[in-house]
């Protein structure tokens, strides 16, 4: 048997909608949250998203409802412009710590390549210049 909820119930919206395109599996399976507005029969209950002014109010049967038990802070599925940025921040930081890691070892073995290089060019000036004369 599904929950009863009272006029001013934070409670979450059961996606059932599927855009083309979009796969079942990695779709929120729940919206919201959604304040209740009211309750008609103990069976509907007509509610409206809780973080949006210009939201619409939605009748909706209660087995497609489950409760809310966290904070109003702020919504879930909506990310927080400042810490999209700060997360860009902290990933950019450490992709360009790790490249400069890259370069430096790409460097170092290349000077020791050209190193090595030098040493056998040297030696086979040597024996070069010795067989010529």
């Amino acid at each position: 048997m599904a929950a009863k909820f009272k006029k001013g119930d934070t409670v979450w919206l059961k996606n059932e909608q599927i855009k083309k395109g979009e796969c079942k599996k990695f779709i929120f399976s729940w919206k919201g949250p959604y304040i209740v507005i009211k309750n008609i029969n103990n069976i509907n209950y007509i509610v409206k998203p809780l973080y949006k002014n210009k939201g619409r109010p939605i009748t909706v049967n209660r087995v497609r409802l489950k409760k809310n038990f966290g904070s109003h802070d702020q919504p879930i599925n909506e990310e927080n412009e400042e810490s999209v940025h700060t997360r860009e921040k902290r990933v950019g930081t450490w992709q360009s710590k790790r490249a400069k890691q890259i370069v430096e070892k790409a460097k170092k073995t290349r000077k020791n390549k050209s190193i090595e290089n030098d040493q056998k060019s040297k030696k086979n000036r040597k024996y070069k210049g010795a067989s010529a004369a």
